[in-house]
């Protein structure tokens, strides 16, 4: 089957966006650390910290703990560096695909601007071009996609929760899509009934014989 362009280019634009944040991380937080531990040291020396035995073994716990804070950092980022975190957006998109035509359909479709776009939260918006409905979410810095097919939508289902913004007046949204055999093929979260109704009615566009329930 062929690859698809868009996928392709998306995870270069994240692994790239993701290395250079790493590559600065790994050289600011030494610096910080350093810089902190020189702080407390000269505070530790200024305060008579030198001039007892129990001063100097307290400096020297002092010194190793800001060592290991900083390998545990470095490893950590390390680690992070190696996560593969385009793999959720691709799993989501080679679901879509049985065949060369539905990838030459996707890219067209993801190339040009979305029919409709609504933001649902702080981090997440929620598209729809011809044939698919599409959540664009940035999770811990990294950007991530998620999408169904218009011909699979079912019915929508809402559950009403309390505030997730700054004012406690206005309710939020827990929601799910789902296909004709009640398996949820999407869900999300909206700040507000006015974002409620907007996914509504975004919806109902995409298939009018959506059910809500």
């Amino acid at each position: 089957m062929k690859q698809s362009t868009w996928l392709q280019n998306y995870e270069k634009e994240v692994n790239e966006k993701r290395n250079n944040n790493n590559e600065q991380k790994k050289k600011l937080i030494p610096i910080l650390i350093i810089a902190m531990m020189g702080m407390g040291i000269i505070a530790a020396i200024a305060g008579g910290a030198m001039n007892t035995p129990e001063g100097r073994m307290g400096m020297v716990i002092f010194i190793g703990l800001f060592v290991i804070i900083m390998l545990f950092t470095l490893l950590m980022l390390k680690i992070g560096k190696k996560k593969n975190v385009t793999t959720y957006t691709r799993n989501e998109v080679m679901a879509l695909f049985q065949s060369d035509s539905d990838v030459e359909q996707f890219d067209s479709e993801m190339n040009r601007a979305p029919i409709q776009e609504v933001t649902i939260n702080a981090t997440t918006t929620m598209f729809m071009t011809q044939n698919y409905i599409g959540q664009k979410t940035t999770s811990s810095g990294d950007l991530r996609y998620s999408f169904i097919r218009k011909q699979d939508i079912d019915s929508f289902h809402k559950n009403k929760t309390g505030s997730t913004t700054g004012n406690p007046v206005n309710a939020a949204f827990f929601f799910d899509i789902r296909n004709n055999k009640q398996k949820v093929i999407m869900n999300g979260l909206c700040d507000s009934g006015k974002q409620l109704d907007a996914i509504t009615e975004m919806l109902t566009i995409a298939n009018p014989e959506i059910r809500f329930e």
